[in-house]
């Protein structure tokens, strides 16, 4: 009988530590995902409310993901890379520049051999950029001569400084079969 009782305590005991490992991870993954609502406080455009020209040090502190490797593009122009964010389970590749301080950010997403996928992906991000932002200022669509596709949607605005800041969402459909979403937020002198 003391044998028995003791393979059911057993058996809960793992069938707990199965859950909460489960829940951990899950929760964990859930961490990374990019906050689609993050790309504004108040009026300005900006990413997790960290304003544009905070120094690196301050920036570091406000961030919630951790900056990892960065190159030097050009005197006072440094570009770090953010760990582990994923937009839908598409991990992005993500950036921030700092010239010398916070410029810019940007979410880099590559879909390979799956345009019917980049279509739900760039839906799920306009559906949920207009209900958190509006409707975008500004849509545009072209074709180039070798018949890449491009879509953007530019989201603006104006801050206390009357720098020019916008919120925008490049999608290319490539003929090579490479399907590319950018999502971009910053100071319109450093992205344009």
């Amino acid at each position: 009988m003391k044998q028995h009782k003791w393979k059911i305590v057993a058996g809960i005991s793992v069938i707990i530590f199965l859950v909460v490992v489960v829940v951990a991870f899950l929760g964990n993954d859930k961490n990374n995902n990019l906050d689609l609502s993050a790309f504004k406080t108040d009026s300005i455009y900006c990413y997790e409310g960290i304003p544009w020209n905070t120094s690196l040090e301050e920036t570091k502190k406000l961030l919630p993901e951790k900056l990892i490797n960065s190159s030097e593009l050009a005197a006072n122009i440094t570009v770090y890379e953010m760990e582990n964010i994923y937009v839908k389970g598409h991990k992005a590749f993500t950036t921030l520049t700092f010239d010398p301080n916070f410029s810019d950010i940007t979410f880099h997403l590559s879909l390979e051999d799956d345009e019917d996928n980049l279509s739900e992906v760039e839906t799920y991000l306009i559906r949920n950029f207009e209900k958190n932002y509006g409707q975008a200022d500004e849509r545009k669509e072209s074709t180039t001569y070798d018949g890449e596709k491009f879509r953007s949607y530019t989201w603006k605005c104006t801050d206390q400084e009357n720098q020019d800041i916008v919120l925008h969402i490049f999608v290319k459909y490539n003929t090579k079969k490479v399907y590319d979403i950018i999502i971009t937020t910053g100071l319109v002198k450093y992205i344009e």
